[in-house]
């Protein structure tokens, strides 16, 4: 007997929204796909049934000796494949619900259900999917066993951020009996002592996050963040370095009016305002006081260049500069240029 299990998809609100129901047995399908199954899951097995003949005792002690050697290099020859094959892009929305269907029993022996929420184009991920899936196995198994019976696990996926860089988060939210009477610190110090903690270091090798909070009684929240193809980018140096010149065309004007040293002033007060739009001190904002110049020098990926330069200035138009309590009237002028990929040490260095 073949279990298959119900799902909807459902798409509101440009999110797509999926659920898991009851089960629907088949008696068919089993008997049908018997021998194709065999062959699928243990070829050695299913020549051993196809034997002519009753096989001799040689011959079982063949195929006997031919399961073991298999049994053994298979695990290595995988291992060492997944460790020599460069890093695989995949769907994360595909590996949860390949990995949901894995539990069906389990959800079904203890009537849970669970609900999945993501939007409806999910950034792909880079990395090892089967090292990744095998995680979220864990985690899912491991709410699962203490969830009370009947209630429902609730997994949502959206996007996030990683070392400033492009992410997809994972939240999983499930009642936890086990966790009745426990705050925060309890719970964090039960689950350091329990076998999911070694999806944290897992995922540490997979350059993702993991993390568990407790933020009402009885119900944990587990966060897994895994990096995506453009941080996979940026780290293979898939980005640009840019220089970007904001000048004071009516600086003249201003030192006329204000001096030398308030007009200076300005210029300062300008670049530290600019300084907080780029990631400083990553990013380098420098100045030409005399001339009115003040130089950003950024590192992005390649295309986003116009994005940053267009939020720099958009923020310095719409700011109100003052030298003492009068409020200076400014002129900008801005000129975007690219500069060759070095590293921005160097150009730390060369600007001092």
């Amino acid at each position: 007997m073949s279990l298959h299990f119900v799902r909807n998809d459902i798409v509101y609100n440009d999110r797509l929204f999926f659920s898991y129901g009851g089960a629907i047995c088949n008696r068919r399908m089993c008997a049908k796909k018997t021998k194709k199954k065999m062959w699928l899951n243990d070829p050695i097995a299913f020549l051993e049934s196809q034997w002519p003949g009753k096989p001799s005792r040689e011959i079982k002690e063949a195929f006997a000796a031919l399961k073991g050697i298999l049994k053994k290099e298979a695990p290595k020859g995988r291992e060492r494949a997944e460790a020599g094959a460069p890093p695989k892009h995949f769907n994360i929305l595909d590996v949860v619900r390949r990995t949901c269907a894995t539990h069906d029993f389990l959800f079904l022996s203890r009537q849970l259900t669970y609900h999945i929420a993501a939007a409806a184009e999910t950034r792909r991920l880079s990395g090892r999917e089967s090292q990744i899936e095998a995680i979220i196995s864990e985690l899912i198994g491991h709410i699962a066993r203490r969830a009370p019976r009947g209630s429902q696990i609730d997994i949502e996926i959206k996007e996030t951020t990683l070392k400033q860089n492009p992410a997809v988060e994972l939240l999983f939210r499930a009642a936890d009996e086990k966790t009745e009477g426990l705050d925060k610190t309890a719970f964090l110090k039960q689950l350091s002592e329990s076998p999911i903690i070694a999806c944290k270091e897992a995922l540490l090798k997979e350059g993702g996050q993991f993390s568990a909070d407790l933020p009402e009684p009885r119900r944990p929240v587990f966060k897994v963040v895994l990096k995506t193809i453009e941080a996979e980018r940026l780290a293979a140096g898939d980005h640009e370095v840019f220089k970007y010149d904001i000048a004071i065309k009516n600086i003249t004007s201003v030192r006329k009016r204000f001096g030398i040293k308030k007009s200076q002033s300005l210029v300062h007060q300008i670049e530290e305002f600019v300084r907080l739009l780029v990631r400083h001190p990553i990013d380098i904002v420098t100045s030409m006081y005399d001339r009115g110049i003040i130089t950003a020098i950024y590192e992005t990926q390649k295309g986003a260049a116009q994005s940053v330069a267009g939020r720099i200035s958009s923020r310095l138009g719409a700011e109100k500069f003052k030298i003492g309590k009068m409020q200076v009237d400014l002129d900008f002028g801005y000129r975007l240029s690219a500069l060759p990929a070095i590293p921005l040490k160097r150009i730390a260095d060369t600007s001092r």
